[in-house]
């Protein structure tokens, strides 16, 4: 309907400023509908950014709020195609049935274009299910958890209590692997300092590597938690309000562990 307001915008215009004798309500009218089509527009570029598949999507239950701007938009709409007509109807020009049939074929192409976005959405939509289900296959996933986390992050989005457990689960499970590479080092280091050595350089370029590999380990992890820390803050910020209380502590408490390990 984006399309068809934003076509519809430019011919009430056209028509307020070649019709000498327009109403002064037929003005306001086009004045309105003329800011209506800016915000729809704000809202649609917005609807652009935020629909990537790669983004994570934390959905909640719809609240009362949501249903009341449902009903409030479908009025809002309903009264603007009314009033629309009358004006289109109550208009003394000689082109005026010109007006009505490119509204019709306006709405009718936008319509069928819809309709094949709709479709192209769908097949690249089944095409990605369909190369998930084959990286399954060959990865040899069994672990049904680890399944079903992954397939929330690439399709359905996680309800907020489970988006949480998955980012404590994650935060315990990297700290608890990066432990274990950082023991399985030092334990390498023990193992040659026990070791007497009798060619030096050898010891020394053997700890070197060794180093190396930890201090690798350590800022891959420092990284990894500076990348999980944006991610939260993000979603808590752009989820602010539909978040409860308890979540957004929950999801602070998890932003202040990460930091401490930076």
């Amino acid at each position: 309907m984006i399309l068809t307001f934003s076509i519809g915008t430019i011919l009430i215009l056209y028509i307020l400023f070649t019709a000498d004798n327009s109403h002064y309500l037929f003005k306001t009218y086009c004045i309105i509908i003329f800011l209506l089509n800016l915000s729809g527009w704000s809202a649609f570029i917005l609807l652009i950014k935020n629909n990537n598949s790669n983004t994570l999507k934390i959905n909640s239950d719809p609240p009362k709020l949501k249903h009341i701007i449902l009903i409030a938009t479908i009025l809002t709409a309903l009264i603007i195609a009314i009033v629309s007509m009358i004006f289109i109807y109550d208009l003394k020009v000689e082109y005026k049935s010109d007006i009505i049939k490119i509204v019709i074929l306006s709405y009718l192409s936008y319509v069928i274009i819809e309709k094949i976005l709709e479709v192209n959405s769908n097949d690249l939509f089944y095409s990605k299910l369909e190369a998930y289900e084959y990286e399954i296959r060959l990865r040899s996933l069994t672990d049904n958890e680890l399944i079903k986390t992954e397939f929330q992050e690439r399709f359905s989005g996680f309800l907020v209590n489970e988006w949480i457990q998955s980012q404590i689960k994650l935060t315990q499970y990297r700290y608890q692997k990066f432990i274990k590479n950082i023991e399985h080092i030092n334990s390498q280091i023990a193992e040659i300092d026990s070791k007497n050595f009798t060619d030096k350089d050898l010891e020394k370029k053997l700890k070197y590597k060794l180093e190396e590999e930890k201090s690798f380990h350590i800022k891959s992890y420092k990284s990894a938690c500076s990348d999980q820390i944006i991610e939260l803050e993000k979603s808590l910020i752009d989820n602010y309000y539909s978040l409860e209380e308890f979540e957004k502590i929950q999801i602070t408490k998890i932003i202040e562990i990460l930091k401490k390990e930076l």
